[in-house]
């Protein structure tokens, strides 16, 4: 089920309460008809109505509508069990990433441009060898085309359990096959070339034995074996031998260690052979073991030296060349190279005084082995990076101390290394660097080339921002400390701007590319353009990083971290995210955002205003510039939303803040709404859902009582138990304009629309241990807890389940199950007043529902349904299309007219085709002419945000999840407001300009003629 959906709602007006205003007012001067006679009176008509065209000679031509659309392809966070690393594809480098989206990439390493990008099962690790990338996934062994990402063979060898140190997991390759170990009991042999299968063996999983790692030896397969005690345990291994298939006895190495076996690993020794090296008691223990006679040798101790002790092993790569790292409790760490004679060290990260999160790389080139340590330095409170080269032997080639620009407050702590096997000309690394926000820099030394912002694969809301007119913005920010003399001087010096503005004003009227590029907005001048198709969109991800974009082409603006990122994840926990202030009122917008941190255990739910032009937070900050936010309630906050009430200081919505012990708090806190709250109390509801035994329940709630610090009471109104049901979402109607209250039918007569902006969807479907459940669809009011409407939809196979509504549409889709005659379906019902069709549609809230009458069609969709939305305009006018995420991860549309829950079967009569009705088709179509984002290979999409604009006939739409695409080519009524491409601006200002120089010229003879007129009279 998805997060808690909070609904305010509060009494409002009846929905006939509304006001017409007429474009045309009227004026209460008489009109003399003498000064219409004359040749005068001929030429004012048409000249009148040309200059009230002149209005429209500025519009947006049709193909210049700034139907503009980008896409930003993302991959998601590196997992650190898996970092990235540094390949060579055709003469030119390149990183290999995998990632928590469930992503496999390439990324180039000049631009950090995704070379290509494969959608996988989750993954576990990879290998690179050769021109191919080898993944481990939940669903199997893959092989991907290094250079093209093309899929080579999959084998779906099962992988019952998550790799971990129960069990183990690892992979052995020969020239012609590989070994595969999974769930620390199965091992698999798979033919390199074809991906077959040839066999695969488990072990019974009934005893306290274990398989951690595998190595190939001649025609003989390795294991180490831990076998699990009380408290400690011990190492054995055995062989398998390929040719007849047969397992050797356990043999004991001798080593005990903790019952997890997390740091003890098979070594090839750079002598050839296999030896076991594991931690004991502070100290590296190994020991060359020999498959062919079934015997060990002799156990080896390494001590980490005086005062310390050795506390864990890291393999960075080079597991199969001899060399291990082991880090010390000091912050020390310390590589060492395995032989015969045991684990002995060449060579020893320094450390640092006061170092923090260190994270440990490697990188192969030839015969040269290259390591890295990388921390965080308290002392000189920068990221320092040491490295070193050595020879197969272990002698030392070069070594590097350098501090790098990561930015720690921006992006978090590093989580993982990537090291670049060749060196700068100076003799440094270059470093690849993912963070704990989601950001992978790479950074040659001492600067940073990219920096790919991947939290944005993670977002938990996102909204767009209007933006102020230009003229009013730098005018005001001007004026503000400006003197009149100052103003005088400021005045003449413009004056050598205005031929440049004539000729841009000329320009403007008469050429049809000036509005084609809209130009990107810059940090400080963020100025709407004129049709308010560009505007600023505010995307903050779960961990709470906000990112503020340009909605023409996606750039960064500002980035600000409203907690800190650890290596076990962020600190805070978005929970609400919304605009509290508009551009139109007191200052900048500003949005507010509600989050739970977490803490040694202990959470609690914080608040943050932050101004949408700028990023600053208000509110104090801690010595790393990181917000300290406003408490809010001790715990995670059951419901969060918006109140309609203003604080009288910050010109704010106000939000309200309810507890886990149902107290509700106001967010700022201001007195006068607190006494105004308490006073309205009566006319203010929201809603919240919970979860107990198994049974989900939504509630009603209103404010109580005043209590201490500005908090309430609360108290329940209604409640509704969803008993036997697993609910999938709560979704509050979506908010929009509205520009009619009725349909006009064909008869005269009129369906008045149910409009209640109290209504919630629930979706839910019967428990079941089946794939295949009744689903089920709930309207409910919020303000009486009563249901509106409720469907059945049978056989929903794997809880595939979407609903959405808007006015008074509902519109769900789900999956139906039944092989071949099954499929994605689709629903439209529209609920209308069941009263006189020409009577009132006014209504209280609070009155008793009154009876609805529902429309209702359903339709055959050819594809799956990922997400519903709809679009929207400035006021209402326009058409509401459905929009929606296919099966392949686009973004679709569906007009109206098609969904129509109206459409007649057969022909339709002279009343349905005069209200514009098509025959019902139950198929509907799916062209590529539906596909907003047409050539755009987009990935993971989740979540739809639309937009208006101030053309009432075209709207943005933002769709979200792995990538970003943003488009504003949402137009779904036609262009009625925009000029077509073939409209002669130049032709209409010159017929403009020739009928004034005609008037001009006639003026004086009209005047004498009326002059003489009255002397002969």
């Amino acid at each position: 089920m998805r997060g808690a959906t909070v609904r305010v709602t509060a009494v409002l007006p009846s929905t006939n309460d509304f006001v017409l205003r007429s474009l045309i007012q009227p004026t209460d001067k008489p009109i003399d008809s003498r000064t219409m006679r004359g040749p005068f009176a001929v030429l004012l008509a048409p000249l009148l109505a040309l200059l009230a065209l002149l209005s429209v000679v500025s519009a947006l031509q049709e193909n210049l509508a700034g139907i503009v659309d980008w896409h930003r392809a993302l991959i998601g966070k590196p997992l650190a069990s898996a970092p990235p690393q540094f390949v060579d594809i055709d003469g030119h480098r390149a990183v290999v990433a995998v990632t928590d989206k469930k992503v496999l990439a390439v990324l180039d390493e000049n631009t950090g441009d995704v070379r290509w990008r494969q959608s996988i099962d989750t993954p576990f690790q990879y290998w690179v060898q050769d021109d191919g990338v080898l993944l481990l996934t939940k669903g199997g062994l893959n092989l991907y085309h290094l250079s093209t990402g093309a899929l080579l063979w999959n084998n779906p060898v099962s992988v019952k359990n998550e790799p971990s140190s129960k069990y183990g997991w690892d992979v052995a390759l020969a020239d012609d096959y590989l070994m595969l170990l999974t769930d620390g009991a199965r091992l698999t042999k798979i033919d390199r070339k074809t991906g077959t299968q040839q066999w695969t063996m488990v072990w019974p999983e009934t005893g306290a034995n274990r398989f951690k790692n595998i190595m190939i030896k001649d025609d003989k397969v390795v294991v180490l074996d831990i076998t699990t005690a009380y408290v400690r345990s011990t190492l054995s291994f055995i062989t398998l031998d390929l040719k007849t298939m047969g397992f050797s006895d356990f043999t004991q190495i001798g080593g005990t260690l903790e019952a997890d076996g997390s740091e003890a690993f098979l070594v090839r020794t750079i002598d050839g052979e296999i030896a076991a090296v594991w931690t004991e008691r502070g100290k590296v223990h190994s020991s060359v073991l020999q498959p062919e006679k079934g015997t060990v040798g002799a156990v080896r101790e390494r001590a980490a030296g005086m005062g310390t002790k050795y506390i864990g092993l890291v393999d960075v790569g080079f597991r199969a060349n001899g060399f291990m790292l082991g880090t010390l409790e000091n912050d020390k760490a310390q590589v060492f190279v395995v032989d015969s004679r045991g684990a002995r060290v060449v060579n020893e990260f320094p450390g640092s005084v006061g170092a923090a999160a260190p994270v440990y790389s490697g990188s192969c080139s030839g015969e040269a082995f290259q390591f890295a340590y990388v921390f965080y330095s308290f002392v000189t409170k920068s990221t320092q990076v040491q490295t070193f080269r050595l020879n197969a032997e272990g002698v030392e080639q070069s070594r590097s101390d350098v501090e790098v620009p990561f930015d720690m407050n921006s992006h978090g702590v590093i989580t993982s290394v990537a090291l670049s096997p060749q060196l700068t000309e100076q003799g440094e690394p270059t470093l690849l660097l993912s963070s704990s926000s989601g950001a992978i820099q790479l950074v040659p030394p001492k600067t940073v080339a990219w920096t790919r912002e991947e939290g944005l694969a993670d977002l938990a809301a996102a909204q767009f921002v209007d933006l102020g007119e230009p003229a009013t913005e730098e005018t005001l920010e001007t004026l503000a400390d400006e003197s009149f003399p100052a103003r005088i001087v400021r005045h003449i010096g413009l004056l050598k701007e205005a031929p440049g503005y004539v000729l841009r004003f000329i320009q403007r009227l008469t050429s049809t590319e000036i509005v084609a590029q809209t130009p990107p907005l810059q940090a400080g001048h963020l100025n709407r353009d004129q049709f308010g198709l560009q505007k600023l969109i505010v995307a903050v991800t779960k961990g709470g990083k906000v990112f503020a974009l340009d909605s023409a082409n996606g750039n960064a603006l500002w980035t600000r971290n409203l907690g800190f990122f650890t290596k076990d994840g962020p600190e805070l926990d978005v929970l609400w995210v919304g605009q509290t202030r508009n551009v139109s009122e007191a200052g900048n917008p500003q949005l507010a955002v509600v989050a739970t941190r977490t803490k040694n255990g202990y959470s609690l739910t914080l608040g943050y205003h932050i101004d949408a032009f700028t990023g600053e937070v208000a509110g104090d900050v801690n010595e790393f510039n990181i917000p300290l936010g406003k408490f809010l309630c001790v715990g995670r906050a059951k419901s969060v939303f918006v109140t309609p009430f203003i604080n009288c200081c910050t010109r704010n919505r106000v939000l309200g803040i309810v507890d886990a012990d149902n107290v509700l708090s106001i967010f700022p806190k201001c007195k006068k709404v607190a006494n105004a709250l308490e006073a309205q109390a009566g006319e203010m509801f929201w809603t919240q859902h919970d979860e107990r035994h198994g049974t989900t329940t939504l509630r009603g709630f209103a404010p109580g009582l005043q209590g201490d610090n500005q908090t309430f009471t609360t108290q329940e109104v209604w409640s509704r138990a969803f008993s036997n049901q697993a609910v999938l979402d709560i979704a509050p109607l979506t908010p929009s304009e509205t520009a009619s209250f009725g349909r006009a039918l064909g008869d005269k007569s009129v369906l008045y629309k149910y409009m209640n902006p109290h209504l919630t969807v629930v979706t839910s479907v019967t428990e079941s241990e089946d794939r295949v459940a009744n689903g089920h669809i709930y309207v409910i009011d919020t303000v009486t807890g009563s249901t509106v409407y409720e469907a059945l939809v049978p056989s929903v196979q794997d809880r595939q389940l979407e609903a959405a509504m808007v006015e008074n549409w509902l519109v769900y889709a789900w999956l139906e199950a039944g092989g071949a005659s099954g499929g994605w379906r689709l629903g439209s019902v529209e609920l209308y007043e069941d009263a006189p069709t020409n009577s009132s549609a006014g209504r209280s809230s609070l009155a008793t529902t009154p009876r609805i009458r529902a429309q209702t069609r359903t339709f055959i969709l050819q594809t799956a349904v990922r997400g519903l939305g709809f679009t929207t305009s400035t006021y209402g006018v326009t058409a509401k299309d459905l929009v929606f995420i296919t099966s392949a991860g686009q973004v679709a549309y569906m007009p109206r007219r098609l969904l129509d829950p109206r459409r007649p079967e057969g022909k339709p009569t002279k009343a349905e085709q005069e209200e514009m009705l098509i025959p019902y088709d139950s198929l509907l179509p799916t062209g590529g002419s539906s596909i907003l984002s047409h050539v755009y290979p987009v990935l993971g999409l989740e979540h739809l945000v639309p937009a208006p604009s101030l053309l009432e006939s075209s709207g943005l739409l933002l769709a979200y999840g792995t990538d970003l695409f943003c488009t504003r080519a949402l137009q779904p009524s036609g262009t009625f407001d925009i000029l077509g491409q073939g409209f002669n601006k130049l032709q209409l200002l010159v017929t403009l300009a020739a009928l004034g120089v005609g008037v001009a010229v006639a003026r004086p003879a009209v005047a004498r003629k009326n002059l003489k007129e009255k002397w002969f009279n």
